[in-house]
């Protein structure tokens, strides 16, 4: 029996090794560069081949993955947007532009 490496509880069930191969679905980014994307520089983190973590710290690790891949998702439709409202302007003020060249104004 062990301890969870973020949660700091017992170990009981299924629990799965830091340093494994084991990825969230959406990123394929191992679970341990993760857990130094999520503590960041404020901490040094020093991991074990014999580091675990529960269920729960697993799961949420795969929720903060896939929340993060909608972020992505989300401000790309929102920046293809803004470029095709952009795209819009510009046309209109080039057609603008043809015709006051041909009204000769």
């Amino acid at each position: 029996m062990g301890v969870c490496f973020l949660y700091d509880t017992k170990l009981y069930g299924e629990r799965i090794l830091v340093g494994s191969s084991i990825t969230p679905r959406h990123s394929n980014v191992p679970n341990m560069e993760k857990i130094v994307e999520l503590i960041g520089d404020k901490f040094v983190v020093i991991v074990t081949p014999a580091d675990h973590i529960c269920k729960k710290c697993t799961s949420l690790l795969f929720h903060k993955d896939e929340l993060e891949n909608d972020l992505k998702l989300v401000k790309n439709a929102m920046l293809l947007y803004i470029y095709k409202r952009n795209m819009e302007y510009c046309l209109l003020i080039g057609l603008l532009r043809i015709l006051r060249l041909s009204m000769g104004t």
